[in-house]
């Protein structure tokens, strides 16, 4: 994914596990209600059925990779 919104948008929800790492910039992680900040670097992995969502976190750019693995 190239970007991340500025703003928190409607959850995300699907069968199947994500994977998210952060290449470049920082983001918020919205978990069903916990925000989690993330930076280059980072991964995080979690049930696609758990409500998510990210925001940008700052000016810069962002770059994220993601994957997910469908059941």
């Amino acid at each position: 994914m190239n970007g991340s919104p500025d703003e928190f948008a409607d959850y995300f929800q699907h069968p199947g596990d994500e994977l998210l790492y952060i290449v470049e910039g920082q983001i918020d992680l919205d978990l069903d209600g916990d925000i989690i900040e993330l930076s280059p670097g980072d991964a995080v992995t979690y049930d696609g059925l758990l409500p998510h969502r990210t925001r940008r976190r700052g000016q810069g750019p962002t770059r994220i990779l993601i994957v997910t693995q469908r059941l």
